[in-house]
């Protein structure tokens, strides 16, 4: 019973780090990430700081707070919009998502 309680209790803990911070604040929090139409999304930064996720404007300071708790122990190389593009939020299958400006 001890070995199952500490295997449990071991595992339990270390799930969360193991999670992919770029998708962990949407696992957690769906309804930040649901659209109608386009209008509904804005692009927000992501883990990195970088703006290339979208989120529903209702919740976007939220998911964008989350992206970057997410993302504060990753070692991220800095972002340029020069190089890098800018990106547009608009709604796919009733979810936010962003994409490369054309």
């Amino acid at each position: 019973m001890n070995q199952i309680f500490t295997f449990v209790l071991f595992f339990g803990f270390l799930a969360p780090a193991y999670a992919d911070p770029f998708r962990a604040c949407q696992i957690e929090n769906p309804k930040w990430f649901v659209c109608q139409s386009d209008a509904d999304c804005v692009v927000i930064s992501n883990p990195c700081g970088h703006p290339t996720a979208a989120a529903n404007t209702k919740f976007s300071k939220q998911a964008e707070t989350c992206n970057i708790r997410q993302g504060a122990a990753l070692s991220c190389a800095t972002w340029d919009e020069v190089r890098g593009g800018k990106f547009k939020a608009s709604c796919r299958q009733r979810v936010c998502s962003a994409q490369l400006s054309k």
